[in-house]
């Protein structure tokens, strides 16, 4: 749902607070609601998208080092 980030993202904080010791405990907290699948019949689209999609996370990347590559004295 809507909270599954927030809660990854709490998760990640008690495992690097030393709260956990792992993410095990996510599994008592988090129930699925729901499972999606693809749709077979658009599978012909997924696979025009696909290729777009992944050039659009190398530039966000690329993007992200240049970025942190500039040294700025905030």
């Amino acid at each position: 749902g809507q909270e599954a980030g927030a809660l990854g993202a709490a998760a990640v904080a008690a495992v690097a607070a030393g709260l956990w010791n792992d993410f095990s405990p996510i599994e008592g907290l988090h129930q699925i609601e729901s499972i999606a699948h693809p749709n077979a019949t658009h599978a012909e689209i997924y696979d025009k998208l696909l290729p777009i999609f992944r050039q659009a996370s190398l530039d966000q990347a690329r993007l992200g080092d240049a970025l942190a590559a500039i040294a700025i004295g905030c």
